[in-house]
């Protein structure tokens, strides 16, 4: 979220547990700790591509286009460099992703 890495994750639970919750707070103290809770909880999420305006989701029936309905923004990252649309493993790099958490009792997700 937020593209933040693991580092600053942890850093975080780190400042919250020890300025703003009481001692005997059961907050993970690292980034894998609250993955290992999410996972733990069954709580499943679907990564969905955005535009990078937020004018539309590429999901159902849109997840295929790789332009803005809306806007006409690209899909994809260009990288200012070589005016590409990919990363160095030559795959296309999405420009915004959205998670969403899923109901763990239904395969539904939010409109």
């Amino acid at each position: 979220m937020g593209r933040w890495s693991n580092e600053p994750f942890t850093m975080l639970l780190k400042m919250l547990k020890e300025e703003l919750l009481s001692d005997d707070a059961d907050l993970p103290n690292t980034y894998y700790g609250a993955n290992k809770v999410i996972q733990n909880l069954r709580l499943s999420y679907e990564r969905i591509d955005a535009c990078r305006n937020d004018c539309m989701l590429y999901w159902k029936e849109d997840n295929l286009l790789d332009s803005c309905k809306v806007c006409g923004e690209s899909r994809w990252k260009v990288e200012k460099r070589n005016r590409e649309a990919k990363n160095k493993k030559g795959k296309k790099v999405t420009s915004k992703v959205i998670y969403v958490f899923k109901d763990i009792f239904s395969n539904d997700m939010p409109s």
